[in-house]
């Protein structure tokens, strides 16, 4: 997860163009927030927050694999600051859909970007299944 700022431009390093760097702007890359912070449920606002050209690429050509094609987009100053989830969605072509979302941390402009501390994962002893006569258990 990472923390930025309200009104802040984030540089959207995204992917090797994969042979699509002359795709061109079709639907675009569209990047999501929700609506509200720290939902239980991922309730995106329906109009995306970025909207960028998929072929935003170096070196633009046809038939290159790794071209860096990458944005960047503002994060909008009308919402407000706490955890939401960012969706990446990209239509490429009609309907053949492909999505990722990540939390981000979002804060109010000028304010101090908090330091969270790991927290450690609980982990619960594993039993090994045991079959008659207490032996090993069959999978």
């Amino acid at each position: 997860m990472t923390t930025v700022a309200l009104g802040e431009f984030i540089p959207y390093k995204r992917w090797p163009a994969k042979n699509h760097a002359m795709v061109g702007v079709q639907r675009g890359v569209q990047v999501f927030i929700t609506d509200a912070p720290n939902l239980s449920e991922d309730r995106f606002r329906p109009e995306p927050i970025a909207e960028m050209d998929f072929s935003n690429c170096n070196p633009r050509r046809a038939n290159v694999d790794s071209a860096d094609c990458q944005d960047r987009w503002m994060v909008p100053r009308d919402i407000q600051p706490g955890l939401h989830t960012l969706m990446w969605w990209w239509e490429f072509n009609l309907g053949e859909f492909y999505n990722s979302c990540a939390d981000v941390y979002i804060v109010a402009e000028g304010a101090d970007f908090p330091t969270f501390a790991p927290v450690p994962p609980t982990l619960e002893p594993t039993v090994s299944p045991t079959g008659e006569n207490g032996g090993p258990g069959c999978c």
